[in-house]
């Protein structure tokens, strides 16, 4: 998926993750801090993520909470539109307004 809506359905729930260090799952994990980034072709690298998250209750408990917090304070649909009003409102601003007639 190359969005990761499976990772924003996790941090919203408060599951950690282990997830691809390319493309989107990067962008998200960098911005909901609740989980770990690996190489999906190193699997020795794939089993330690797994077991520091499984392994360590702080560790799990600081993912999850960050998680719950940043997808909410990140990725509601309310954001989304703050989002996209933010981006119109300068595409609007840097052109010439036809008058009506």
């Amino acid at each position: 998926e190359p969005f990761g809506l499976t990772l924003l359905e996790a941090a919203a729930s408060g599951l950690p993750v282990v997830a691809t260090n390319a493309g989107g799952p990067a962008e998200i994990l960098s911005i909901c801090q609740n989980g770990i980034l690996v190489n999906p072709k190193e699997i020795p690298e794939i089993q330690t993520a797994l077991k520091n998250i499984l392994t360590d209750e702080d560790r799990w408990m600081s993912y999850s909470h960050a998680g719950i917090r940043n997808v909410s304070e990140h990725y509601t649909w309310e954001k989304h539109v703050e989002r996209y009003m933010s981006l119109v409102s300068q595409v609007v601003a840097s052109k010439q307004i036809p008058a009506l007639v």
